[in-house]
C-alpha cells in the first residue's frame, strides 16, 4: 500500500491543477453563469418578453 501513496498524491495534484485551469477559463465562467441563472441565451428571451409586455400594454 505504501507504493501507491506517491502515485495517489501526484494524481490528486494533477487533477486539482487541471480543474483549476479549466474552471478559471471561459468554460468556468459559462458554468458560473449557468449556475447563477444568467445563461448566455437568456438575453434574447428577456428582450422578447419585454416586447410582448409592451405590445400587450399598447
Amino acid at each position: 500500500m505504501e507504493f501507491l501513496a506517491p502515485a495517489l498524491v501526484i494524481s490528486i495534484i494533477t487533477l486539482t491543477l487541471g480543474a483549476t485551469f479549466v474552471l478559471r477559463g471561459p468554460l468556468g465562467k459559462a458554468l458560473a453563469d449557468r449556475i447563477g441563472g444568467r445563461a448566455r441565451d437568456d438575453a434574447p428571451i428577456e428582450r422578447l418578453n419585454q416586447e410582448v409586455a409592451e405590445l400587450r400594454g399598447a
